[in-house]
């Protein structure tokens, strides 16, 4: 049955499934039952990632998610807007933390460190302008 709903949605939904690819990723991502959903949802992103990573759910998705997609070798995105967003995605993630940076401090940054940890080897840095970097 989960094979057959999968393909249906993929199918003859697909342009439902654009529309709300955040929401079902979120419902279907740890179902093991829903990989040819959760896969095609993941294609789908990374064909054309800036408007999911540009959305207001974007910095509201789980890490796990996250990681999974930085994780990609086909995510079709600058490595800088990468890098741009994922700040945006650790500051809402990191409890306590306020959008003017010019008020964090020490413990703010490195509350900010410890939320990002994970995902700073997924960045291709090389790929990355030292003048990109530094405005970032």
């Amino acid at each position: 049955l989960f094979e057959y709903v999968q393909d249906y949605l993929i199918e003859k939904l697909n342009s439902w499934i654009y529309e709300n690819v955040d929401l079902i990723l979120h419902s279907v991502f740890n179902l093991e039952n829903c990989k040819k959903l959760r896969d095609y949802c993941l294609e789908f992103i990374c064909k054309d990632p800036l408007p999911f990573m540009s959305s207001e759910i974007f910095p509201l998705i789980k890490k796990e998610i996250l990681f999974c997609l930085l994780q990609r070798d086909d995510l079709s995105i600058e490595e800088i807007i990468i890098w741009d967003y994922l700040i945006k995605w650790g500051i809402e993630q990191t409890p306590g933390l306020e959008s003017n940076k010019a008020k964090w401090n020490e413990e703010n940054y490195q509350a900010l460190k410890k939320t990002l940890n994970q995902f700073i080897p997924l960045i291709q840095f090389v790929k990355i302008s030292r003048a990109d970097f530094f405005d970032k």
